[in-house]
């Protein structure tokens, strides 16, 4: 009895010593452990959230996240509700038109909101701004087209000129070759191979010292291109920088009214846009580089000081 009655009394302390250290290791600053990792899962899925560059999500997005998360759908539907109350995000359950749909950025909703109020006011300077676009769309258009046809000119002339350089190569490699197997020898031709060779690198690291870019064919092509175009642009009077300066006036313009059409209606229209995206593409594609850094390179000691 004695013995039974220690091993009891044995077994009853540790079975309180077990469960005050389990209850110890439950608890973390007083916190329940699982309480703790509940708020992680509940950061984790608002950080996704407000990551995602969409203005909404559906219901079944939204519980996909929080499955994601470590969130079960019961305990993420409680969170929604009380998310919605917080401001965080907005979802109307109780609205059979919006009850499967979760605004997860409410502040872009409030500015749309608000924009509305002055909607009448915000078209009225969207069509004053349309009307000032097409003046200068009206006055840039015909330079549009001279400088394309320009534009042209200057490209086959360079292309030309490529393909003088390939004749020249051409050349060059039937000469000395002729040199080497019926005239000289390679003994006599390889010191004047070398030389060829060695031109390359000298004619590199020149272009280097003159325009402090690297060189390559693309980089050199380039130059050559715009080099050619403000020829044409002299030689046919074409002022390129009064150009230059309608089309900053249209983009710019163009950017205004896009800016208004996303305050007024959230949407830029379609036509526009895809206008807006075509006219930038073309004016990027033919844009000259400054010639700042050629002029820089070559200027005089007395000048630069």
């Amino acid at each position: 009895m004695l013995v039974r009655g220690t091993v009891r009394f044995a077994s009853l302390g540790a079975v309180r010593g077990f469960s005050c250290v389990s209850f110890q290791r439950q608890k973390q600053d007083g916190i329940p452990l699982a309480d703790l990792e509940k708020q992680q899962r509940v950061q984790i899925m608002k950080r996704k959230l407000t990551q995602s560059e969409k203005l909404s999500l559906s219901k079944q997005d939204y519980l996909d996240i929080a499955a994601e998360s470590g969130i079960d759908q019961a305990e993420a539907t409680k969170l929604l509700n009380h998310l919605h109350e917080s401001g965080v995000v907005l979802h109307y359950s109780n609205n059979p038109l919006y009850k499967d749909v979760v605004v997860i950025k409410p502040e872009q909703v409030t500015k749309s909101v608000a924009s509305l109020l002055n909607v009448d006011i915000l078209q009225k300077e969207i069509d004053k701004h349309t009307e000032e676009l097409s003046a200068i769309e009206a006055k840039v258009a015909p330079l549009r087209e001279v400088k394309r046809e320009l534009d042209r000119k200057a490209k086959n002339r360079i292309t030309a000129y490529l393909f003088g350089g390939l004749g020249y190569l051409l050349t060059q490699t039937f000469i000395l070759a002729k040199m080497t197997w019926i005239d000289f020898g390679w003994d006599v031709v390889e010191p004047i191979t070398y030389f060829f060779t060695f031109s390359v690198a000298l004619i590199g690291y020149t272009y280097f010292l003159l325009v402090r870019r690297e060189y390559s064919y693309d980089d050199v092509l380039q130059m050559m291109t715009d080099r050619r175009r403000r020829i044409e642009y002299k030689k046919n009077n074409f002022d390129y920088e009064a150009y230059a300066h309608l089309e900053r006036e249209w983009r710019d313009k163009a950017d205004q009214i896009k800016q208004e059409c996303l305050w007024a209606y959230g949407v830029v229209p379609k036509d526009f846009q895809e206008r807006m995206n075509r006219v930038r593409k073309q004016v990027a594609q033919s844009e000259i580089r400054p010639n700042e850094d050629l002029q820089a390179a070559t200027r005089k000691p007395a000048e630069s000081t």
